[in-house]
C-alpha cells in the first residue's frame, strides 16, 4: 500500500460511522497515539497532516487531531489509548511501532485504529490476514523487520572479517523483538552482535565513541526515521550499510539524494565539532589566562610577605639595639650616682675630719 493510499485512507476512516456511539462530536476527532515526542515525531505529524490535506479534509473543519505522547515509556501507552476512546475519538491512527497498535486495540474493539509497523501484523495479533485485516484494525506493514537477517548477512560480506558488530537503534516500541531477530541472525553468521542505543544526536556521540571500546569492525544502523535522521560517519574504519533512504512523501528511492543528505549531515557535524573545539580552546586559554593572573598574583603575595618579614625583622632588631642602648645608658646613671654618692661620702668624710683636726685632713697629719 502506497503512503498516499494510506493517508487518504485514514482521512476517509475519520468519517466512518460508529453505531456503537449514541452521540457524536460536530467535528471528527483523530487519536494520534505515538510511543515517542513531539519533537522526534515532527516528520511523521508534518507527513501527516499533509496527508489529509492531500485527501480533501481542512483540520478543524472537517476533523481535529488529539495528540497522545508517550515519551518512549511504553508503559504509558494502554493509559494514553483508554484516555483517547474517554475522548470519543472517531479514529485512532497507532503510531511508530508495535506497541501503540497493541495499546489501541486492547482499548477499543469498536473505534476504527489505523496502524503503521515494520514487523508482521498477523503474528502480532493485530489482524486476521494481510488481505482481509478483519475487525476494527487496519495499516500498513513494511515489514522491515522481516529484512534484518539479510541487512546483516550483506554486512558480514561487505566486511567479512568482521568479528564484532555493533547495532544501533532507537527507543522504538519494537526494540525487543528486533534485537532478538538481530541477535538469531548474528548466531547463525558466526558473529558477535553489541547493541548501542541513542535517541539523541548526543547520545549518538556517545554511541560512536563507545564502538572504539567494543572493538566494532561494523555497525548495523537500524532503518527507523530517527535513527536514521541522526546518524553520522564517525570512523572510516567502521563498515557502515544502509539499506534504505527515508525521502519526502511520494518520492522515489534516491541513492545521490541519500548521499548529499549523508555528505551534508557530516559536514554539519563537522562543523559543529569545530565550534566546540574552539570553543574549548578558547575556553582552555581563559583558564590559562585564568591560572597566569593567579601565579602572577601568588608571587607578588610571596614578594609583600618577603617584605613584610624583613620590614618586621628590621623593627626587632632596631628594637632590640635601643633596649640595649637604654639599658647601657641605665646602666651608667647607676654608676655616675653611685660615683656621686661615693663623691658625696667622701666630701663628707673629710670635711669632718677638717674640722676636728684644723685645716688638714688626717691624712696629711705629721704629728
Amino acid at each position: 500500500m502506497r503512503r498516499r493510499e494510506f493517508i487518504a485512507g485514514l482521512g476517509s476512516a475519520a468519517a466512518w460511522p460508529v453505531v456503537a456511539r449514541a452521540q457524536q462530536p460536530a467535528v471528527p476527532v483523530i487519536g494520534y497515539l505515538s510511543s515517542r515526542s513531539p519533537d522526534a515525531d515532527a516528520a511523521f505529524v508534518a507527513a501527516f497532516r499533509q496527508g489529509l490535506k492531500d485527501a480533501g479534509q481542512v483540520e478543524g473543519q472537517s476533523f481535529t487531531i488529539e495528540f497522545r505522547w508517550a515519551n518512549n515509556e511504553t508503559a504509558q501507552l494502554p493509559a494514553l489509548a483508554a484516555d483517547l476512546v474517554g475522548r470519543r475519538v472517531s479514529v485512532m491512527a497507532a503510531i511508530t511501532g508495535n506497541a501503540p497498535a497493541l495499546a489501541a486495540q486492547a482499548a477499543t474493539p469498536t473505534i476504527p485504529i489505523v496502524f503503521n509497523t515494520g514487523d508482521d501484523p498477523v503474528r502480532l495479533g493485530l489482524v486476521a490476514s494481510l488481505n482481509r485485516p478483519g475487525g476494527n484494525v487496519t495499516g500498513v506493514a513494511n515489514l522491515a523487520g522481516e529484512l534484518t537477517p539479510k541487512q546483516l548477512e550483506l554486512l558480514c560480506a561487505a566486511v567479512p572479517n568482521a568479528a564484532v558488530i555493533a547495532s544501533l537503534r532507537d527507543g522504538a516500541a519494537d526494540l525487543e523483538s528486533y534485537d532478538r531477530r538481530v541477535e538469531a541472525a548474528a548466531r547463525l553468521l558466526g558473529r558477535r552482535i553489541a547493541f548501542l542505543r541513542a535517541d539523541t544526536e548526543r547520545e549518538i556521540d556517545d554511541a560512536f565513541a563507545n564502538l572504539s571500546q567494543l572493538r566494532a569492525d561494523a555497525l548495523l544502523v537500524r532503518q527507523t526515521l530517527s535513527i536514521v535522521a541522526l546518524v553520522l560517519f564517525a570512523s572510516s574504519s567502521v563498515g557502515y550499510y544502509y539499506l534504505r533512504y527515508l525521502p519526502q512523501r511520494d518520492a522515489r528511492f534516491e541513492p545521490e539524494r541519500a548521499l548529499e543528505g549523508l555528505r551534508a549531515a557530516a559536514q554539519k557535524r563537522a562543523e559543529r565539532q569545530q565550534l566546540a573545539s574552539e570553543q574549548q580552546a578558547s575556553e582552555q586559554r581563559a583558564l590559562e589566562q585564568q591560572a597566569a593572573e593567579q601565579q602572577q598574583l601568588r608571587e607578588r603575595a610571596d614578594r609583600y610577605q618577603a617584605c613584610l618579614t624583613h620590614v618586621t625583622d628590621s623593627y626587632n632588631e632596631s628594637r632590640i639595639a635601643a633596649c640595649n642602648r637604654l639599658q647601657h645608658s641605665h646602666e651608667i646613671m647607676e654608676y655616675r650616682r653611685a660615683s656621686r654618692l661615693r663623691a658625696a661620702d667622701w666630701s663628707s668624710k673629710l670635711s669632718s675630719d677638717s674640722t676636728s683636726r684644723g685645716s688638714f685632713p688626717a691624712a696629711f697629719d705629721k704629728s
